[in-house]
This record gives structure tokens, sequence and C-alpha cells, in this order.
């Protein structure tokens, strides 16, 4: 599988793609299987992402439970 945004299958505007800076894509396959891509080695990060998914989901992570 090639990252749509690492590559150029994606329907970003050009210019709208240069003003990302760091992504995150999970994908399940019909096997339940996870591919995760993304900066997972940086942790700082990695928590922003996972406040934002939470907060858009509706679900309520306390401060440290990540």
């Amino acid at each position: 599988m090639q990252c749509p945004l690492c590559s150029n299958l994606t329907r970003i505007q050009p210019d709208k793609k240069s003003q990302i800076v760091e992504h995150l894509i999970i994908t399940m396959d019909k096997n339940n299987h996870i591919h995760v891509h993304g900066p997972v080695k940086n942790q700082q990060l990695m928590y922003v992402f996972i406040q934002a998914i939470a907060e858009q989901s509706g679900i309520d992570i306390e401060e440290g439970e990540i």
C-alpha cells in the first residue's frame, strides 16, 4: 500500500499538500490486520494525534492516561 500523502496518489491540491507538516494514516484489512503509517516514534506528536482523535470521536481521555 502506498500512502496517498507520501506519493502522487493524493487528490489534495499541491498548495494545500505543501502545508501538511505531519500525517497519520491507519488502515485495517479484512483480516483485522491494522497498519499504521506516520511518525510513530515521535511520542509527543502521537500523543497530540491520539488526543485529537479521541476528542473528535467523543472519547474522554484523562490527562496522563496515554
